[in-house]
């Protein structure tokens, strides 16, 4: 058999593993405990929880624009650099040992930290999360492609799947603090398909653009394209301050 199948039967094996779990002990439905909660206690910056508005009025939500907007273009830059960093690395001669090492440190950097990535979104706000990720985002991009050193790699592809943590957990935090619990399961539902296309692009582009122009200008590309959720965490931020200004 392929030297590679023994990671696909055990990816395998830990999504059953998982469809277990959430079969067994994912009781009561989440989005029960959100309504439950809802009811009892209504912000002042969310609407009534008895009005659902429609995903075009949704979208127009400065917060909800600035939330879509770091978790597809974090999405984007991360699945750009992730997905052809192996062959990259395998093209240089790398053997599976370096290159699982270099993926590890970038799954670990994606969810490993995600527990205080909430912390930190709820202790300094969203929008200076986000600007952290989108940092990130750009200093691992620029790493990867520095050196051929495995270490250097493993730091490069760490700090991008950092940044994408940090730009999804803000971006979700946003979205969820702009609409109500009977709208949350058609935009979370819009925002996954969104990010999924982001993801489809990002790897679909990425073996062209290795080919084409080789793995330095791909990861220009992924920091260029992480300006995207800094400028909307930005001007997000900047908007908020002038609101409570103006209020004030």
């Amino acid at each position: 058999m392929p030297d590679l199948t023994g990671p696909m039967f055990g990816g395998a094996l830990l999504f059953a593993l998982a469809a277990l779990i959430l079969f067994a002990f994912l009781r009561p439905d989440p989005r029960v405990l959100a309504i439950q909660q809802a009811n009892q206690s209504v912000t002042t910056t969310m609407t009534p929880l008895t009005v659902t508005r429609s995903l075009p009025t949704i979208l127009r939500v400065p917060l909800v624009r600035a939330g879509l907007i770091s978790m597809v273009l974090g999405q984007v830059v991360m699945v750009l650099v992730m997905s052809v960093t192996s062959l990259h690395m395998s093209h240089h001669h790398h053997g599976l040992d370096s290159i699982s090492l270099v993926i590890g440190a970038h799954t670990f950097g994606m969810f490993g930290l995600s527990m205080i990535t909430g912390r930190i979104a709820d202790r300094l706000g969203r929008p200076l999360t986000i600007i952290a990720g989108a940092f990130l985002l750009i200093t691992g991009a620029l790493i990867a492609p520095a050196s051929l050193l495995t270490p250097w790699l493993a730091l490069g592809l760490f700090l991008v799947g950092l940044g994408w943590n940090f730009c999804y957990i803000a971006g979700s935090s946003l979205l969820a603090d702009a609409i109500t619990p009977g709208e949350r399961g058609a935009v979370q539902g819009g925002s996954d398909l969104l990010v999924n296309l982001g993801s489809a692009l990002g790897s679909l582009s990425s073996g062209f653009i290795l080919v084409g122009f080789g793995y330095l200008v791909l990861c220009i590309i992924g920091a260029v394209l992480s300006l995207a959720p800094l400028s909307a965490a930005l001007w997000w931020g900047q908007s908020s301050r002038q609101v409570v200004t103006g209020a004030d």
